[in-house]
């Protein structure tokens, strides 16, 4: 079964079950998951009255708190820079000094 078949059965059975008592909910649930494979505590979970299937798309992801602010990444900035432009110079000097060494 497709994704899309399966978001089609839920759409269609998700009225059906919340109107139905406890018995027939329990029927209709044996049916969905036999039907769309999912896990039963899953099935529950997709079918009740508060689960917003396209919630991402209508809602939008949660943006991250910032951690740190301006005054702490600006100097970690300009540490990677110098770290960097030393790196580049000890390089070839460390490689060369390796060979020496080694014969």
């Amino acid at each position: 079964m497709t994704h899309m078949t399966k978001q089609e059965l839920t759409k269609t059975t998700k009225p059906r079950y919340l109107k139905a008592n406890k018995r027939e909910k329990g029927k209709i649930l044996d049916e969905f998951c036999s039907n769309t494979g999912f896990n039963r505590k899953y099935a529950i979970t997709i079918l009740s009255a508060k689960y917003e299937y396209n919630k991402v798309k209508i809602y939008g992801r949660k943006q991250r708190k910032t951690t740190y602010g301006s005054d702490v990444i600006m100097p970690i900035i300009k540490i990677w820079g110098i770290i960097r432009i030393s790196l580049r110079c000890q390089a070839p000097t460390s490689s060369i000094t390796n060979i020496q060494r080694n014969g």
